[in-house]
């Protein structure tokens, strides 16, 4: 479950790392690039997620990993399909809020599976988010190097 970390920090991060290259293609302005890429998707994601943790107490917390896990992937794969910003936009939302819920889900279930070591578990967490974030850039760049782009880092993330 602690790759979930990795794998959080690394979709992320792509938005970020690969902007020109988003902005170029998508042919929005920076500014509209911060619209369709961090407002619209973390308002979508902060709408979708409270009403799912409404409801999270009464499902197993394994199957809400899972099924995170599953949106987050198919979410990455419309990113990277994406024909316009807008559909990028509302892809990143539905990705936020499966990565948010897959990852609250998954920490409750390290920490709940051993309380006793939740400290050590909640470090490790940390850790693997840390190395994702370092990894995301030079993911980015190996990729670019060899003639890729941003929709193949979301693809292969979302794989």
């Amino acid at each position: 479950m602690l790759a979930i970390a990795l794998t959080d920090e690394l979709w992320s991060g792509v938005g970020v790392v690969a902007a020109p290259a988003v902005e170029a293609e998508q042919r929005v302005s920076h500014s509209g690039y911060t619209l369709l890429v961090f407002v619209i998707p973390l308002l979508v994601s902060a709408l979708l997620e409270a009403g799912i943790a409404l409801v999270s107490d009464r499902l197993p917390r394994r199957w809400l990993v899972a099924a995170g896990l599953a949106v987050l992937s198919a979410s990455l794969a419309a990113c990277a399909l994406a024909h316009s910003g807008y559909e990028l936009a509302i892809g990143l939302g539905l990705a936020g809020t499966a990565s948010g819920v897959a990852c609250a889900a998954a920490q409750a279930e390290l920490v709940s599976s051993n309380p006793s070591d939740a400290e050590r578990t909640l470090m490790r967490w940390t850790l693997f988010g840390g190395v994702g974030d370092v990894l995301t850039p030079l993911l980015i760049g190996a990729l670019f190097a060899l003639g890729g782009s941003y929709r193949l880092a979301l693809l292969l993330i979302a794989a």
